[in-house]
């Protein structure tokens, strides 16, 4: 795995997704801990199709604007330093967004990828933290994260 790559993972398709009986998924990995400065390219693109609708879903400006970013190293990430850090500041909106992955993948929600996937996560899903605070999930109700994105999320389903 390349070191600040994000990777969305999900357990095995045998795995349930019914939330009152999901099976936790543990995947582990292995290597030497990350140091020192690791950067990695954050792009901000201009999706030529904006304006347009690709099946049923809307191209918008934003749609050429997200980044995957992962935690390289073995300890927390200081949100509002990766933010105000020079390179960031004018690249990024001065948001983070975390996704919880808190609620399974399902037809219901409304394809964001121009309808070429059957069963889509929700956007409620996402938490965000910025310099006036931070907001849960919908999903979950409960605490807000923190102003430190820890290294490795405990478990997935």
């Amino acid at each position: 795995m390349t070191p600040a790559v994000g990777y969305a993972v999900r357990a095995p398709q045998t795995f349930s997704t019914n939330t009152s009986t999901k099976t936790v998924y543990t995947a582990r990995y292995e290597g030497v801990p990350n140091n020192g400065a690791i950067t990695i390219p954050i792009t901000v693109g201009t999706d030529a199709n904006v304006g347009t609708s690709i099946g049923d879903t809307a191209v918008t400006a934003d749609d050429d604007q997200w980044n995957l970013i992962g935690n390289p190293y073995p300890s927390a990430i200081d949100v509002m330093s990766f933010l105000n850090e020079a390179n960031n500041s004018t690249l990024l909106d001065g948001t983070v967004y975390i996704w919880t992955h808190n609620t399974p993948p399902n037809s219901a929600y409304p394809d964001p990828f121009y309808a070429d996937y059957g069963a889509n996560y929700t956007s409620s899903d996402y938490a965000s933290i910025n310099a006036l605070g931070s907001t849960n999930t919908a999903a979950t109700g409960g605490a807000a994260p923190t102003q430190y994105i820890a290294s490795v999320k405990p478990s997935l389903y």
